[in-house]
């Protein structure tokens, strides 16, 4: 397989008469290395659904049991709510699982994780823990069915559906903080001088220490010469170290701004109608502008219009 991509890359995107992809077909046998192979160096698109059911390689891992492939193909982009032509997302069909295998079912390291992050709100089997890694990576209970039927409805009598709710809480709190984070400004650095070990809490201060503030014009006249000297070879150290200062804080506004035209860029992507080779979809007017997937920074080679 291997051989193969690189000789034609474009084979791990090929359709079978059922518009079903070779990681399709991974996914539906649990193939993980197959898999990972065909996402990293086949660059295939991860959300692809066949056309006869509208089903994701995702939801055709959990349907078809193979736990194993989940974690690969949500790290690399799988939309856990893309419904198929029911309107049935991999969230619902992994809420078919818990209510069928419950703990009968090999434990992934996912799975592990998971219930030891959550295992205080209740995650306690592996088929809550599947639940749990879902919703902490975006699956959305309150995503409807072709009847109108929410998730959380589903699941109302349930122990589940609190901890569930409180993990998807989490994760919301968590975007907000980040989101927080990237449009902070980076104005307050600290840093230590060399000849005291001193910590200069801001750009002011050393810029203060550096000038040797003129207007304090109450110093004694009769200070040596010796003193001056070592005042002046004091001053040109602060100096250098303000240059120093001023070019990391320039660094960091650069890097701040590439961060929020991301986020401004994630904050428009409502409409999804080009697919990127990595697997990730934006709108049409978005993948005209920029030059590398916001998601995860890849560079476009090629784009799908899934229009």
């Amino acid at each position: 397989m291997s051989k193969l991509l690189d000789k034609i890359p474009r084979l791990g995107e090929a359709m079978d008469k059922n518009g079903r992809t070779p990681l399709y077909s991974a996914a539906f046998k649990g193939c993980r290395d197959a898999a990972e192979l065909l996402i990293k160096k086949g660059r295939c698109n991860v959300n692809v659904v066949d056309s006869e059911c509208g089903t994701c390689p995702l939801a055709a891992a959990i349907f078809f049991q193979n736990f194993h492939l989940v974690d690969v193909l949500v790290k690399h982009g799988a939309d856990i709510n893309l419904p198929n032509i029911v309107g049935k997302t991999s969230l619902q069909f992994a809420v078919d699982v818990h209510a069928t295998r419950g703990q009968d079912m090999k434990e992934e390291p996912y799975m592990a994780e998971m219930k030891m992050k959550w295992g205080h709100l209740g995650i306690k089997t592996n088929s809550d823990a599947l639940l749990a890694f879902l919703v902490s990576h975006g699956g959305d209970l309150n995503a409807f069915n072709s009847e109108r039927v929410t998730i959380k409805t589903l699941l109302q009598h349930q122990p589940i559906l609190q901890p569930l709710l409180k993990i998807q809480s989490q994760r919301g709190k968590d975007i907000a903080r980040q989101q927080s984070t990237a449009n902070r400004p980076l104005r307050t650095l600290t840093v230590k001088t060399n000849d005291t070990g001193a910590e200069a809490n801001s750009v002011s201060s050393l810029l203060q220490k550096s000038t040797g503030r003129q207007d304090s014009k109450k110093q004694s006249s009769g200070d040596s010469s010796e003193k001056f000297a070592a005042g002046s070879g004091i001053q040109q150290k602060s100096s250098g170290d303000l240059h120093h200062l001023q070019a990391e804080l320039q660094r960091k506004d650069e890097e701040l701004e590439t961060l929020r035209s991301r986020v401004k860029t994630l904050e428009h992507l409502v409409k999804k109608n080009i697919s990127f080779t990595c697997g990730h979809n934006v709108i049409r007017s978005i993948a005209e502008l920029i030059p590398e997937c916001p998601y995860c920074s890849e560079p476009i080679s090629s784009v799908v219009d899934l229009q």
